[in-house]
């Protein structure tokens, strides 16, 4: 969804892809926040992609704090193939043992965040139903030109981007060498902790990061296999809040 977005000329979307203003650096203020977006004036619509602030219990107040005025688009996909893709990309990264996954696991810090219901109604009690545009990954896998579509809409742009590339969705394959992968994250905490905005923005536009991680791509998917017991207790864990998302706001997830 970020390489769409990036896309449509009226929208500002900043280099980096998570800023993690409203969850995790909050206390770093609004100057440092707006120092990510473009001066642009033809940017007639900022804003951000950061799948944290959904499920992050202070982060609607700090939006609207911010802005009362934003508007809201939630991605949301179906609560067993969500787990499975944070742990995918977990593994990928190193910060977990795929030894090691179990119910206590996914208990202690999965479970939360497929929630989905229970966080979109934290919003509510701030934003208004119409700020809010909810969207499924079925629909970005399968029809993403129509979502694009519901995007331009709710935003009120113009709606001719029939050429947009819509490309394939992110598959968090597992890098050739995990260490090199770290150390790009790393870098880049340490360059965004430091503020150093300069070196970040000098190393995204020369493209380095994506040249050395496209070549860090093994191309190999890795497979996160879930066993019953942790399957049945997604499933009786979310089996109320998929109801009441299918209820309130017609929400159905793919098989």
């Amino acid at each position: 969804m970020y390489k769409i977005l990036r896309q449509i000329n009226e929208i500002d979307l900043p280099e980096e892809k998570e800023i993690f203003y409203f969850s995790r650096y909050y206390d770093r203020g609004q100057k440092w926040y707006q120092n990510f977006f473009s001066a642009d004036k033809n940017k007639v619509t900022k804003g951000e992609i950061c799948p944290s602030y959904l499920s992050h219990p202070e982060a609607p107040k700090r939006i609207f704090a911010f802005n009362k005025n934003t508007k809201l688009i939630v991605i949301l996909r179906e609560p067993i193939s969500q787990i499975k893709s944070m742990l995918r990309m977990h593994y990928n990264h190193k910060k977990l043992d795929i030894t090691k996954i179990n119910k206590d696991l996914i208990e202690r810090y999965y479970i939360e965040n497929v929630k989905y219901f229970k966080h979109i109604s934290n919003y509510l009690t701030y934003f208004s139903r119409d700020q809010l545009l909810i969207l499924t990954f079925d629909e970005l896998v399968s029809k993403p030109d129509e979502l694009i579509q519901k995007i331009l809409n709710f935003l009120e742009l113009p709606g001719n981007y029939e050429s947009i590339d819509t490309g394939k969705v992110n598959t968090a394959n597992i890098p050739r060498i995990p260490f090199i992968e770290q150390l790009i994250i790393s870098f880049g905490e340490f360059l965004r902790n430091k503020n150093l905005f300069f070196i970040k923005k000098m190393i995204q536009k020369i493209g380095l990061q994506s040249i050395i991680r496209g070549l860090n791509d093994s191309g190999k998917k890795s497979e996160i296999s879930l066993d019953d017991e942790i399957i049945n207790y997604i499933k009786k864990e979310t089996s109320e809040d998929i109801y009441k998302l299918n209820r309130e706001f017609n929400i159905h997830f793919g098989k």
